[in-house]
């Protein structure tokens, strides 16, 4: 048995504030293993203003659980993984990269007014420079469907 997340845990116990040791302590978790999701969410309840463990902890529960290989994602997953990309946005609001994987996931979704709003949100918290990049081809991509 593996028990390595018990020195990861020690140092925790002394100082939670430390990235380095919850980032190592999150990559060293298999992302099917239990423990990811809780280990992720007490890291950033921590470091909540970590993009690097917003973006790492979002990516890799959307490919998890939104994955081919899986069978067909319930409505539980889907609000599952809302609701991450909803806490990530108090602290993230000005992270393009976080509002464009929200809003891919809500067109998908077909989420219509949902979507629409949260363009609106988008387009207020972002700087005017990253509309054009980050927010209009989007956008316009989802008018026209």
């Amino acid at each position: 048995m593996n028990t390595s997340w018990i020195i990861y845990e020690e140092q925790l116990l002394e100082n939670p504030m430390q990235f380095n040791v919850w980032w190592f302590y999150i990559q060293s978790i298999n992302i099917t293993d239990v423990r990811f999701i809780s280990v992720c969410e007490r890291a950033l309840n921590y470091l909540p203003f970590s993009y690097k463990l917003w973006y790492y902890y979002i990516t890799n529960i959307e490919k998890s659980y939104l994955s081919n290989d899986m069978k067909k994602p319930t409505q539980y997953h889907y609000d599952f993984i809302n609701n991450i990309y909803e806490r990530a946005l108090v602290y993230m609001y000005n992270k393009p990269v976080i509002w464009n994987l929200y809003l891919q996931l809500l067109i998908k979704q077909k989420y219509i007014t949902k979507t629409r709003k949260l363009f609106d949100k988008a387009l207020i918290n972002l700087p005017l420079t990253q509309h054009k990049q980050w927010i209009w081809p989007l956008y316009l991509k989802f008018a026209q469907q």
